[in-house]
């Protein structure tokens, strides 16, 4: 997954790294959160399903929680980077032939599908008030936020949307909406007769999109 083993109040490796270990630490937490809770999750659990020794979870990541920082720096490292990747995309877009709003909706909600596992976690972390939400806060939340709203920026800048435009109200706004597919995934289908497929998530893209434009351009 290419997360860096740290614990919370670190930000540089705590052990010599096995990628392969550790690697699949990461990938057995994100197949365990789609079953259960963080904290019903268990130490062992974690390291049966990645098939090593408990004893890795405390040499790479210092405790249980170190393992889930990590897995949400993970999350956060692919918003980054599709971050990156939009905002180069959107200085070479051509606004009256390509939808900029179309074009930040899909990626934003396409990592969000990508990662699930990890931003149903950081969502119950932040809700719950748990230890987590601390460090997430101090190490993550502005960052995502700076990103996102440097991206609304430009486009202002560059006539592409309104002059007026709120861009604290706007990035909050479409943060917060483009993380409903994957939040709310499991009563989809129940309260909104909505499958939790692709073609879903496509329409939800479009429909969205279809929304903010009319807010949004200049």
């Amino acid at each position: 997954m290419g997360a860096n083993p740290m614990t919370p109040d670190t930000d540089g490796p705590e052990a010599p790294l096995n990628r392969q270990v550790v690697d699949a630490l990461i990938d057995a937490t994100a197949r365990l959160l789609t079953e259960k809770s963080r904290a019903d999750i268990t130490v062992r659990e974690i390291a049966q399903a990645a098939g090593v020794n408990p004893a890795m979870i405390n040499y790479y990541f210092q405790n249980k929680n170190g393992l889930f920082l990590v897995f949400i720096d993970h999350l956060i490292q692919r918003y980054f980077e599709a971050m990156k990747q939009l905002e180069s995309k959107l200085e070479a877009l051509d606004p009256g032939q390509d939808n900029p709003t179309h074009l930040i909706i899909s990626t934003v909600v396409n990592v969000y599908s990508e990662n699930a596992a990890g931003l149903r976690l950081l969502s119950s972390e932040i809700q719950l008030n748990s230890e987590l939400k601390d460090a997430y806060s101090a190490r993550h939340a502005s960052r995502t936020t700076k990103a996102f709203k440097h991206i609304l920026k430009r486009l202002v800048e560059r006539g592409i949307y309104r002059a007026d435009l709120d861009i604290n109200y706007t990035a909050f706004t479409l943060e917060t909406l483009l993380s409903q597919h994957v939040i709310n995934g499991g009563v989809m289908k129940a309260a909104f007769d909505l499958e939790p497929d692709s073609a879903t998530i496509s329409g939800w893209i479009n429909h969205l999109t279809t929304i903010f434009e009319r807010g949004l351009r200049a």
